[in-house]
């Protein structure tokens, strides 16, 4: 299966931003940019030095030629995690990677993730599961095999219970969490990583409850290791609120809510767009709550944040005014709800057509603290 969508060349996720200079590296974003520089720079002005040159295309890579990865963990040294394999088969490993990368930032997925799986079954034959090279390969397989399942979803045909690319995916994650674990250490930064990466994928396939027990051992560990308002814990917390929500746990979900919301304005300010989102999602859990006099109190403070923040032609802003709306209107004309009804009606148990059933959905975009 070859999709368009193409991998950036520092974090392996989809990219839709073109380096102007050489035409050939993808990007997610300008911070994936900017910190790929140095690792860039060189064959990007060879590409450009060779397209002064000539009209023709850029040569194929050449067998021996050392590219640098998106990554420094790609840079394969002759230390202990080699497991003292020969330089012939580490050079291998590496142009399987190389490989892999740039057919993924072509948009070639499914002959990068052959690449990829080429690269870590001699990784693991000849170096062994615990070792740098083989956990390598197998991150940047995980996330073609990811990109692979988005495209079935695009697609519409995808199965999240039974779809190969994801189940595929889930393996290599929860071994690479496993590994790293073993390696590094629990507090360790990769295995901090690889256990962001798998809540991720479990949140992003709709499994909540997993997604929860997930994120509620990271954000342990990034609490005590970070300390909590360190941006990378701040938006572990607040995936994991959401996930809460999803699940209906609707206590834990607000009193998370709502140490996230001091913890955002307090670190990223009031009107950060990222603040606001949690604010949003704060709004939806107290409403499915029942807790109707807060929810409209938050949904109105936010909606007027978002007016002066962004602007009313902004979708948050245009998402906060109907629901500030809906939420005076149905805080007028709902006051013998008791909070067991509204839940069932949250939960999809009742045909009531209401605000409640068609409206206060979850902004379920996971939160990037930037």
């Amino acid at each position: 299966m070859d999709t368009k969508t193409r991998m950036c060349a520092k974090c392996a996720q989809p990219a839709t931003k073109q380096c102007s200079s050489c035409k050939q590296a993808w990007y997610c974003c300008v911070e994936c940019q900017r910190e790929h520089w140095k690792a860039h720079k060189t064959s990007c002005k060879e590409k450009q030095r060779n397209s002064a040159a000539s009209s023709a295309p850029s040569p194929a890579l050449k067998k021996h030629t050392r590219i640098e990865s998106p990554s420094s963990a790609l840079k394969i040294k002759k230390n202990a995690s080699t497991g003292g394999a020969s330089s012939a088969v580490l050079q291998t490993i590496q142009e399987h990677l190389v490989n892999g990368q740039q057919l993924g930032q072509e948009g070639k997925i499914s002959e990068a993730a052959d690449a990829f799986r080429e690269s870590m079954a001699l990784a693991v034959s000849s170096l062994g599961v615990d070792a740098m090279p083989t956990m390598q390969a197998g991150d940047m397989l995980g996330k073609a095999l990811v990109l692979l399942w988005k495209a079935d979803v695009a697609a519409g045909a995808a199965d999240n219970e039974e779809n190969e690319h994801l189940e595929n995916a889930f393996g290599l994650y929860k071994d690479a969490l496993a590994t790293k674990r073993k390696v590094f250490g629990s507090d360790a930064q990769p295995t901090v990583v690889a256990c962001e990466a798998l809540a991720q994928l479990q949140f992003e396939s709709g499994r909540m409850v997993d997604a929860c027990q997930t994120y509620d051992e990271l954000l342990k560990v990034c609490r005590r290791t970070m300390g909590p308002k360190h941006k990378t814990c701040l938006g572990i917390s607040v995936n994991y609120a959401l996930a809460l929500a999803n699940t209906q746990r609707f206590k834990k979900a607000i009193a998370l809510g709502k140490e996230n919301l001091t913890l955002c304005r307090e670190v990223l300010g009031p009107t950060h767009l990222e603040t606001l989102k949690v604010a949003c999602n704060l709004t939806d859990a107290l409403a499915q709550f029942g807790d109707d006099a807060a929810a409209a109190s938050l949904g109105s403070q936010t909606f007027d944040d978002c007016e002066k923040t962004l602007g009313l032609e902004h979708p948050l802003t245009k998402l906060m005014a109907h629901r500030a709306d809906v939420v005076d209107d149905f805080l007028e004309s709902t006051t013998s709800v008791t909070a067991e009804e509204l839940e069932t009606m949250w939960s999809g148990g009742t045909e009531d057509e209401s605000f409640l059933t068609q409206s206060l959905n979850f902004v379920t975009n996971s939160c990037t603290i930037l």
